[in-house]
């Protein structure tokens, strides 16, 4: 009988261990911050899937393994909720409060004022000072900017009052893209 419950025991202790250790290699990934160095932008493409975006935290050592992102992005029903934009993270920041920022959209925004009387091509100007025109961030090309402006077929065909043209239509403002 005392042989019985010793054996009942181990295989306990043994079962304990072996869920712990994975359980614990778990804890540690998401809560530690894996983040070196300074602040860096992020960008979360529309579409994206989590394990694109995952694969891409872990390859900018924003987090130390993808698959423990991809577990909690399950465990916790946010996998589809990850909303495209371009992020600053932190690098003392967890796994989780990435999610968080990821899910909650707490996106980069950029303040830009358009002077009276500025011409689309000196808006585009001002938009490349701001850094608003850099490769692969998933933000309007100038090039889309300016073809939209001089090309504007989409309004024109809705309200025939607006020409094709909307140089003179971009008021002098200050806008955060």
């Amino acid at each position: 009988m005392f042989r019985k419950i010793l054996k009942v025991l181990l295989v306990l202790f043994i079962l304990i261990i072996i869920v712990s250790i994975p359980a614990g290699f778990f804890a540690y990934q998401v809560v530690t911050p894996a983040g070196e160095g300074k602040e860096q932008k992020f960008i979360i493409k529309p579409g994206e899937s989590a394990l694109e975006i995952a694969e891409s935290l872990k390859a900018r050592r924003l987090i130390r393994d993808s698959y423990s992102f991809r577990i909690l992005l399950k465990i916790t029903h946010n996998g589809s909720k990850l909303k495209a934009g371009e992020y600053l993270v932190p690098p003392d920041i967890n796994m989780i409060q990435i999610m968080e920022k990821f899910v909650k959209g707490d996106v980069l925004t950029y303040t830009i004022t358009i002077p009276e009387g500025y011409k689309a091509s000196q808006i585009a100007n001002l938009m490349k000072e701001k850094g608003l025109w850099e490769g692969g961030s998933g933000r309007m090309a100038e090039r889309e900017f300016m073809k939209a402006v001089k090309n504007n077929r989409s309004f024109a065909l809705f309200d025939k009052s607006i020409p094709e043209n909307l140089e003179g239509y971009l008021f002098p403002e200050t806008y955060h893209i």
